[in-house]
């Protein structure tokens, strides 16, 4: 197989897999971060770029987790934790928002 055609295979297999982020930019985009990641031995298959994708994550929010061995079904798991601790996942994006808006990292229309 050549490498054009195994580019086109993954591409593919990452579009029907990924729930959210599917387009064929970020599919490239995961591609390479597959190829840069295996050159450091690290791997991470067009399954595992889905689920990241499906998680609402792009290539590079993502890289530094997948670098510290997080999976995409670790994120999941840590985020419900938090979510449990915050009171649920109402309170937890209830927080967050407060303590963006107070940091500043999130502004509500003001000039």
């Amino acid at each position: 197989m050549s490498e054009y055609d195994g580019r086109t295979a993954w591409t593919r297999t990452y579009r029907q897999q990924a729930l959210q982020l599917g387009t064929l930019m970020l599919a490239i985009e995961w591609h390479q971060l597959s190829h840069t990641l295996a050159g450091q031995g690290i791997t991470l298959t067009v399954e595992q770029a889905a689920a990241w994708a499906s998680r609402g994550y792009y290539p590079t929010e993502a890289e530094p987790l997948i670098r510290s061995g997080i999976t995409p079904e670790l994120d999941a798991e840590l985020e419900r934790h938090t979510e449990d601790q915050a009171g649920g996942p109402e309170a937890h994006l209830r927080r967050r928002l407060t303590e963006m808006g107070e940091n500043g990292t999130l502004t509500f229309g003001e000039d």
